[in-house]
């Protein structure tokens, strides 16, 4: 009797056991109730080397990570920063909770005691995060006492679902990150060289790892090696063709001069000379610095520029040029300042970041053949964009969100860039509140232009529909402005109207969650001003209904304009630069859509009423 009830519990603990680990295998199963999907990966390849990435298939070892669901921290407030009932400031009540969004396993809350290079930099956000700050206005006065203003309210967004995953892989000689929708792209390299003879860069052997944006883990398995190769050409590495070994470090050490540290690095081209070219490379080094742990990197140490003669000017006589791209790279770099003297660079940096602006890549000592980097993070371009969205990339820092929910998503780059720019220029933290201001960016030239005709009936018509909200109308033209005078102009206005062009890179200066209008030619649409270029910015366009067809549409084989402006330049050329026409139907549309910026605006502000409990004022 004994051993059949002995028996009987030994298979009712087997059972439970083996329930317990079904259970424990389907909550952890992508098929569990949570709907989980391939978000992201990082490939490793394993194996000899001989060009960019290129191995033995036999010989690769590939490691896929999956994206998890976000861990919310409720309390992960440190004792050295307020608590969230004690954060509000004139534009509203704030809230912020610290969360994390990564897999368990990529981040532990043990210090690194930093004793091996294989370990991975257990924390991914940055010393310092700051929250927005919108409290004063030129007048003087606190926010809340601004009658002009128009004051949104700010809280602390939920997290979202990781679009993303990558882990440190401490033995990649390269580690290339793959961004947004179009590819933005940047890649570690440790070390790399510069060969002044035959003017190649030249990169080590050894592994090769990816990690991508919304991206599967085939994609990355069949693309990582030419994603390297690509990378570099956007990069504008001229002929990157030679892969060196250890070996090579030790035999030419006498004619190798070392930049000590982490060098993050942009190589302009002769187009960066245009506002917006130079923004979209430009801008990705500030998405790095300001992010630099979310690549596992430790610090920055350099920040290069390699300029080019044509660009270069517009540093050394930044007069001539309006200032722009000089304050602009200042404001990236605040608050080091941007340094013509290329000898400091080959010592150890023993006061935070430097800021470099070269020429060209031939560095050193002429008896020097290679200038060599410790590490260099190269950066690319952004595509149709100056921010990241930030699911893009893995922080512990605060997602921003209006309580309106027609509002904008908001980038933490975007903000950053904003707070340092009116440290740089105006020397206040805080960016300032929209008042109700309507700014027309005018365009003159050839290209691109209002019919002299329809200009004046244009301007009288917004600015009636500007006095019937209220809101004050005026009209600027950037050409004869400097940039200080550029960022005054537009950091405080709620409305920007304008034609598609390079002026409408300043709307990267409005304030967050202010409207842009962008006015296209008959027949042509393009989307690298969609939310001020992810600037924070509710953003509305319209085409003209009437223009011109290209002569040359159904000749060439088209048989529509949007198929023949994406495949030929000519024809994509042709509607771009189209003169605009306004027409009654036009008119009414641009009424139309101005009556949706000021509802917008309007919903703004309807969580105003500073309750105890962010957004429940809607």
């Amino acid at each position: 009797m004994s051993n059949c009830v002995m028996t009987s519990a030994m298979i009712s603990i087997r059972t439970v056991c083996v329930l317990f680990v079904a259970v424990v295998c389907v909550h952890s199963s992508p098929l569990s109730l949570h709907k989980r999907r391939r978000i992201g990966s990082v490939v490793t390849f394993k194996g000899s080397t001989n060009t960019f990435g290129s191995s033995d298939p036999a010989e690769q070892e590939t490691t896929l990570i999956e994206g998890a669901l976000p861990r919310v921290e409720q309390d992960g407030w440190t004792d050295d920063r307020a608590s969230p009932s004690n954060i509000s400031d004139g534009s509203g009540s704030f809230k912020r909770t610290r969360f994390s969004q990564f897999n368990d396993d990529l981040i532990s809350d043990d210090t690194d005691d930093g004793d091996s290079e294989d370990k991975v930099e257990r924390s991914l956000a940055n010393d310092s995060p700051t929250m927005p700050d919108f409290g004063h206005n030129d007048d003087g006065g606190e926010g809340e006492g601004c009658k002009d203003c128009i004051e949104p309210d700010y809280v602390e967004g939920q997290p979202r679902e990781p679009a993303f995953t990558w882990r440190q892989t401490a033995n990649a000689s390269v580690h290339c990150y793959l961004l947004g929708k179009k590819g933005d792209r940047h890649c570690v390299v440790s070390p790399v060289c510069y060969d002044k003879e035959d003017e190649v860069w030249m990169v080590p052997e050894g592994e090769r790892a990816c990690s991508a944006f919304n991206k599967s883990a085939s994609f990355l398995d069949r693309t990582c090696q030419s994603l390297e190769v690509d990378a570099y050409r956007e990069f504008n590495f001229e002929k990157p063709s030679t892969v060196f070994s250890p070996e090579f470090l030790q035999e030419e050490n006498d004619s190798i001069v070392w930049v000590p540290g982490t060098t993050l690095l942009q190589k302009l081209d002769r187009s960066c000379g245009n506002i917006a070219h130079f923004a979209g490379r430009i801008f990705y080094l500030h998405h790095v610095l300001s992010n630099y742990r979310s690549y596992y990197l430790r610090s920055i140490d350099n920040v290069v520029v390699f300029s080019g003669a044509d660009v270069m000017k517009r540093f050394t006589n930044a007069r001539l040029f309006g200032y722009w791209h000089k304050h602009v790279l200042e404001a990236i770099v605040f608050p080091a300042t941007p340094s013509l003297d290329q000898w400091p660079i080959f010592s150890k940096s023993t006061a935070g970041i430097r800021s470099f602006v070269f020429e060209n890549p031939s560095l050193g000592h002429a008896d020097k053949r290679y200038v060599c980097y410790d590490r260099i993070v190269a950066t690319g371009f952004f595509k149709g964009r100056f921010f990241v969205e930030d699911q893009e990339y893995p922080s512990r820092e605060t997602r921003w969100e209006s309580t309106s929910i027609l509002a904008p998503a908001i980038s933490r780059d975007s903000l950053k860039f904003r707070s340092k720019l009116f440290k740089l220029l105006e020397r206040r933290s805080e960016i300032p509140m929209m008042k109700r201001q309507v700014l027309f960016v005018d365009r003159h030239g050839s290209r691109r232009i209002i019919v002299p005709e329809n200009k004046e009936r244009l301007f009288t018509f917004i600015a009636k529909e500007c006095s019937k909200r209220s809101f004050n109308f005026s009209v600027i033209d950037f050409e004869t402005k400097i940039s200080r005078e550029q960022v005054q102009a537009m950091s405080q206005s709620a409305i920007a109207i304008g034609v598609h062009g390079a002026n409408l890179v300043n709307t990267i200066f409005m304030p967050p969650l202010s409207v842009l209008i962008e006015l296209f030619p008959f027949g042509f649409y393009h989307d690298m001003y969609e939310e001020g270029g992810r600037a924070s910015l509710k953003y509305f366009s319209y085409s003209m209904s009437a223009g011109e067809e290209w002569p040359e549409l159904e000749s060439a084989g088209f048989l529509d304009r949007e198929s023949c402006i994406h495949k030929h330049r000519d024809c994509k050329v042709f509607y771009r630069d189209q003169v605009l026409e306004f027409h009654d139907q036009d008119m009414k549309q641009i009424g139309i859509i101005l009556g949706q910026a000021f509802e917008y605006l309007d919903s703004l502000t309807l969580g105003s009423s500073r309750t105890t409990e962010p957004g429940l004022g809607l």
